[in-house]
């Protein structure tokens, strides 16, 4: 009860709630202007003038909300992503990523509150798109998980993370754990397929250099 009771203050009521589902209007790909539009006009964000790209909503730093939407694709900000992933162009007016970040000291930030906002924030179809994605990359590793509990370092991961190829597009969510192992912070990409093996190279992970987009 004390959590609603916060969200009209930190995080937009219907993540929680859950009953008002946004259409999906504005995804990576499209021009910055109609995103920026799609943002003040989506009940779920709740934005308003001046916000932009990006929505920020805050308890005391404790609890925290954003949603943003940038031109560059996720991962590292390199020579390759100035040029665009694959030697593809960045163009300036395009949106490429749009991540949802979640942080609760309180709480804690599990998958399925992720997953919850994802369904919220862009509808049925893209949850529907996401679930049925295709896992290519998880990480830590499962050694390194098992190297952590034997040293009775459950936080010696600190990242959980996965990325998953849809048919529509691309999907990168990351848990952040404490040194207990309490997950705080989370957050789910929505990303161009083109710029899924980026990705997963920096991450650790081997990927087709060849840009896929199917």
């Amino acid at each position: 009860m004390v959590l609603r009771r916060l969200c009209a203050a930190m995080i937009p009521a219907s993540l929680w709630w859950g009953m008002a589902i946004a259409p999906t209007l504005a995804m990576p790909g499209q021009p910055t202007a109609i995103v920026a539009a799609w943002i003040l006009g989506n009940q779920a964000l709740e934005g308003v003038m001046g916000d932009g790209l990006s929505v920020r909503r805050s308890n005391g730093g404790s609890q925290t909300f954003e949603f943003t939407a940038s031109i560059f694709p996720p991962g590292r900000l390199s020579s390759m992503a100035a040029r665009g992933s694959c030697a593809t162009p960045i163009y300036r007016g395009l949106i490429r990523s749009e991540t949802i970040t979640v942080r609760d000291f309180i709480n804690g930030v599990g998958m399925d509150r992720l997953e919850f906002g994802l369904r919220t924030v862009y509808g049925l179809d893209i949850y529907q798109d996401y679930r049925q994605a295709s896992l290519l990359y998880a990480y830590p590793l499962p050694d390194v998980i098992d190297l952590g509990r034997r040293l009775g370092r459950p936080g010696t991961e600190g990242y959980y993370g996965e990325m998953r190829r849809g048919d529509r597009y691309a999907y990168w969510l990351e848990i952040a754990h404490t040194n207990t192992g309490m997950a705080y912070s989370g957050q789910i990409t929505v990303f161009l397929k083109e710029d899924l093996p980026k990705l997963v190279r920096e991450m650790g992970g081997q990927a087709d250099p060849v840009c896929e987009n199917r």
